[in-house]
C-alpha cells in the first residue's frame, strides 16, 4: 500500500532515501544537542569548535578532491582507480598533519587563545584520516547509487558521536571532542564493503593510478583551493571569535551554527549527493535545465520559512530548548539564518563546477567569497562588537551565495528570472506561514500565547510542505 506514495522517479526516490537516512541522523543530533548543552558548558563548545574548525581544514583537502571525481569516469574501472588514489592521498594528509601537531602543536593553541586543547591535539590525524576514508567510500557509493547505504552510515555517524559525548560528559571536553573525531568515520566499513568487492580494487596499477591523477588534475590544482576557501569561510569564524573574544563566544557561535546546518545537512546534502549522481547524465543528454529548475524550486521552497521562523524569535527559541545561558546563541543564529539559508538553497547545487568541469571558476567564486568574509570580519572585530560582526558576514556569504544561484540557473540554460520568481514567492508565502508565530512573539508577552501562536505556525508550515512534496510526488 506504501507504494504508491513513493516517488516514481530513480532520482526521487535515491532522495527519499538519503533524507530519510539523513534526518534519522540528524533527529538524534537534535535530540541530543539539549542534553549536551546542560551537561558542557559554553567554554567546552568553544574548545570544541576551535578543534572541529582546525580539523575541517585539514579534511577538506583529505584526499586533493579526487573523492568528487569517482561519480565522474565511464568504467568502474577507472573509479576503483581513483578510490586507491584517494585512500593514499588520505594516509600523506594524515601523516603531514600528525607531523604538524608533534612540531607546532604548542604554538598553534597558545596563538588561538585554546591552550586546553593541546593534549587532546593528536586526535586531529585521527579525524583527518577517518574522514579522508570516508569520503573515498562515500563517493564511490554515491557512483553506485547505493543510497540505502548511505543513509545508514549516516545514521551510525550521529549515534557514535552523541554516545561518545554523552556517556564520557564526567571527562570534559576529551568527550566532546572524541565524539566529533570517532564520529568522522563511523560506517566506514560498511561503506567499503562494494569497493573492497571489485575485483579492480586488488588489481591496481601504479602506471593506472598516475593516468587517472593528471586526468583529473584539474580537481587538486582548483577544486581543491575551492573547497579549502569555501571550509575556511565558515569555519574560520570559530577560530577568529576564541581568540579575540573568548572560547565562550565561539561556544555561542558554534550551537547556532550547528542548529541551523542541520536542515543543510540532512536535506541539503542528501539533494546535492542525487544531483551529482544524476546531473552528469542529464549534462551529456541535454537535460540539466529541468533538474536544476526542479531542485532549485525545491530548495528554495524548503529553506524560506525557515530562514524565516528563525529571523523572527531565535533567542527565546535557543532559552527555551537548550537553556536560558544560550539565549545569546539564539541571537547570533537570528543573522546567521540569512547566510545558512542561502546555503541550504545553493550547496547541494555547487556541484555543478564538478559536473560542468568549470572547477576554475569554482575556486575564484569560493576564495572571493571567503576573502570578503573575512575581511568583514575583521571590520566587525575593530567595533568590539560581535553581532556586528555575525551581522557583516552574514549578509556577505547571503549575497555571494545569491550570485552563484544566478550564475548556475544560466549555466543550466535556465534564468535570473526563474531564481527571483521563485526566491519571491516563496518569501511571501514563508511570511503568511510564519504570520501567528510573528504576532505571538512581538504583540504578545504571554508565554502561553507565545507557545500557540508557534504551534500554530508550525502546523501551517507542516502542512505547506506535506502539500508541497505531495504534488512533487504526483509530478514524479
Amino acid at each position: 500500500m506504501l507504494e504508491r506514495f513513493l516517488p516514481k522517479s530513480t532520482f526521487a526516490r535515491g532522495l527519499s532515501v538519503l533524507v530519510g537516512g539523513t534526518a534519522t541522523a540528524q533527529l538524534i543530533t537534535i535530540l541530543s544537542s539539549p542534553l549536551l548543552t546542560r551537561l558542557y558548558k559554553p567554554d567546552d563548545f568553544g574548545l570544541l569548535a576551535v578543534y572541529a574548525s582546525v580539523l575541517s581544514l585539514f579534511t577538506v583537502v583529505a584526499s586533493l578532491r579526487y573523492q568528487l571525481t569517482i561519480p565522474l569516469p565511464e568504467s568502474d574501472e577507472e573509479a576503483i582507480h581513483l578510490v586507491v588514489l584517494c585512500i593514499f592521498i588520505t594516509l600523506l594528509t594524515t601523516t603531514l598533519s600528525g607531523a604538524l601537531v608533534i612540531f607546532w602543536g604548542p604554538e598553534f593553541v597558545q596563538l588561538l587563545n585554546s591552550a586546553q586543547l593541546l593534549p587532546y591535539l593528536w586526535l586531529i590525524p585521527v579525524g583527518v584520516l577517518f574522514a579522508g576514508l570516508y569520503q573515498a567510500f562515500n563517493y564511490w557509493s554515491i557512483r553506485t547509487k547505493e543510497f540505502k547505504i548511505l543513509a545508514k552510515t549516516k545514521i551510525w555517524q550521529k549515534i557514535a558521536n552523541a554516545l561518545i559525548q554523552i556517556v564520557g560528559f564526567k571527562f570534559g571536553i576529551v568527550a566532546l571532542i572524541s565524539g566529533q573525531a570517532v564520529g568522522q568515520g563511523a560506517g566506514v566499513t560498511s561503506l567499503a564493503k562494494s569497493a573492497l568487492k571489485h575485483e579492480s580494487f586488488w588489481r591496481w596499477h601504479w602506471k593506472d593510478l598516475w593516468k587517472q591523477a593528471v586526468r583529473f588534475k584539474h580537481f587538486p590544482m582548483f577544486s581543491t583551493w575551492s573547497g579549502f576557501a569555501n571550509t575556511a569561510g565558515v569555519q574560520l569564524p570559530p577560530i577568529l571569535f576564541a581568540s579575540i573574544f573568548g572560547p565562550s563566544i565561539a561556544g555561542f557561535y558554534m550551537l547556532a551554527h550547528r542548529i541551523l546546518s542541520m536542515p543543510m545537512s540532512f536535506i541539503g546534502k542528501a539533494i546535492g549527493d542525487v544531483f551529482l549522481a544524476h546531473a552528469a547524465e542529464a549534462h551529456h543528454n541535454n537535460k540539466l535545465k529541468p533538474l536544476f529548475e526542479m531542485v532549485a524550486g525545491r530548495l528554495i521552497m524548503i529553506a524560506m520559512p525557515i530562514v524565516v521562523v528563525i529571523m523572527i524569535d531565535a533567542p527565546t527559541l535557543f532559552s527555551v530548548v537548550f537553556g536560558k545561558e544560550w539565549e545569546e546563541a539564539g541571537m547570533y543564529a537570528r543573522w546567521l539564518a540569512l547566510w545558512l539559508g542561502m546555503v541550504l538553497i545553493c550547496s547541494p547545487l555547487s556541484t555543478i563546477f564538478t559536473v560542468l568541469e568549470k572547477q576554475v571558476q569554482g575556486m575564484v567564486f569560493q576564495m572571493s567569497m571567503t576573502i570578503a568574509r573575512i575581511g568583514v570580519i575583521f571590520v566587525g572585530i575593530t567595533t568590539g562588537d560581535v553581532i556586528t560582526t555575525i551581522i557583516l558576514f552574514s549578509l556577505v556569504g547571503t549575497i555571494f551565495w545569491f550570485g552563484f544561484l544566478c550564475w548556475a540557473a544560466i549555466q543550466s540554460q535556465s534564468s535570473m528570472y526563474f531564481v527571483v520568481k521563485q526566491m519571491l514567492i516563496n518569501t511571501i508565502l514563508a511570511l503568511l506561514l510564519s504570520f501567528p508565530f510573528f504576532l505571538g512573539s512581538y504583540y504578545f508577552k504571554n508565554s502561553y500565547i507565545w507557545w500557540a501562536s508557534g504551534a500554530v505556525s508550525a502546523v501551517m508550515i507542516i502542512f505547506y510542505y506535506f502539500y508541497k512534496l505531495k504534488n512533487i510526488n504526483n509530478e514524479s
